[in-house]
Parts: C-alpha cells; structure tokens; sequence
C-alpha cells in the first residue's frame, strides 16, 4: 500500500519555511531598529528593506503563489549580508549569521529524501556567499561610517544574536524531527495493529465463503461487509492522522 504521495512530503517544509521566515523578520525588524538608534541610516535602510523583501516572499508562500519559499528566503538572507559587507565592513561580524545558515539548510532542504543536487548547491551558495560578504568586508571602504565603539557593540550583539539564533534553529529541528518520529510511529501501529483486524477478519470470511464454493450466504456477506466498513474507518483515521501531522499545506495524500 502507498501511503504518501512522496515521502519528503512528511516533512512539512513549507510549514517550516514559514515559521522560519517569521523568525527571520522579527530578527531583522529588531536589527533595523537597533540600527536606527544607533544613528547608523544606511545600514537600518539596509535591514528595513529586507524586512520588506521576507514580507513579499511571506506573502507568496502564503498566498501559495510559490509552493516552498525556502529558497527565497536563503537566497535573500544571503544577499543582505553580502550588501553588508559593503555598507558595513567586516568590523561589525554580520558574518556570524551565515553559522545559524548552515544550521537551516538541512532543516528547510530535505537532504535525505530529496534530491541531493538541492542540498549541496544551497550549501554551496551559503559557502560562497560567505566568503563574498567576508572579502567585501575586508577589501573595500565601507559606505556606512561606524565608529570603533559602535562597531565593537555591534559585533558583540551580531555574535550574541548568531548564537541565540543557531539554538533556536537547532532546537527547532530536533522538534520538528521528534514530532515526525511520533507520527510515524502512530501511523505505523494503525497499520500493523488496527488495520490487522479487519483484514484477518476478510481473509477469514474470505476461506469459509471458498470453502463453501462461494454460494450465497447472507451472514457471511453481511460480516465481510461490517469488515471492510471497519478497514475503511482504519484508513480513513491514518489519512486524518497524517494530514494532521505530516501533510505540507496544499498537497494531497493519496492511499
């Protein structure tokens, strides 16, 4: 029996892409304010627009105009922190948030069941893009003028906010992974015990019906017919159970 449409399915990417993103904006929204009160127009101009950009990307996804916005949301993170390098220098270490990236990809890209090709490449551009945002930084005058103390502070907060951001993704991960064990491991006791019953009930009705050369027999038919009403209320409960916990908004299972 099929059970899922495709296994990378049951990760429910788009559902993490989405809270991701909204903890992406609240961060940047944060940022953009620090910025503002630091006197530092630029780089809060910087922030405020990419907050505006996640608000777009949002606003697809959940408009379901894009079916998975995970990649927009990588590829816009990664080039605010390049723009960075160029506003701010390196003197700030907005580099640091490329380490709660690395933390992502394997959270919103399926390496495991989707193609692999995905994987390395988003890695590759949070790899490149790294060394980009740093080389920027190091290599060209910054637009934003910043003061040594005011750099010093904001770099101390980018490491402090890298940190905090890097565990609150990986625990997020190892939620969402527990939370997959458990449906599975739900889904698969439907299936190997109460979907049992009915079934041995068939196979038995099944035996008595040939052993009587499949004449009519009213009870028999009557007890197979309570069997498969029992076996479609069993499957019924693991496709409920399954969108309920497994399924990515938009898609259907298929039995």
């Amino acid at each position: 029996m099929t059970l899922f449409k495709e296994t990378r399915l049951l990760k429910n990417l788009p559902a993490r892409t989405l809270q991701l993103s909204l903890v992406g904006l609240a961060i940047s929204v944060c940022i953009t304010v620090y910025f503002y009160l630091l006197g530092l127009k630029q780089s809060s101009v910087m922030m405020s627009c990419f907050s505006v950009v996640l608000v777009g990307i949002l606003a697809l996804q959940l408009s379901k105009m894009v079916k998975d916005a995970h990649s927009l949301v990588i590829v816009a993170v990664c080039v605010l922190l390049i723009i960075s390098g160029f506003v701010e220098g390196s003197g700030t270490g907005q580099y640091f948030y490329f380490f709660p990236m690395i933390v992502v990809i394997p959270i919103v890209v399926d390496s495991r069941d989707s193609s692999k090709t995905e994987f390395i490449l988003t890695f590759a551009l949070v790899v490149v893009s790294f060394g980009t945002c740093f080389y920027a930084g190091r290599a060209f005058n910054p637009i934003e003028t910043i003061a040594p103390a005011v750099a010093t502070k904001i770099t101390y907060s980018n490491a402090a906010g890298a940190i905090a951001t890097t565990l609150l993704f990986s625990i997020a991960n190892i939620f969402y992974e527990r939370k997959f064990v458990r449906a599975l491991n739900t889904i698969a006791h439907l299936q190997s015990h109460e979907m049992r019953k009915p079934v041995a009930s068939i196979l038995g009705l099944m035996d008595v019906w040939r052993s009587e050369k499949y004449t009519y027999n009213s009870e028999i038919v009557s007890m197979m017919e309570s069997a498969v009403t029992e076996l479609d209320e069993k499957i019924h409960l693991i496709v409920k159970h399954t969108s309920d916990n497994l399924k990515a908004p938009g898609e259907d299972i298929l039995i």
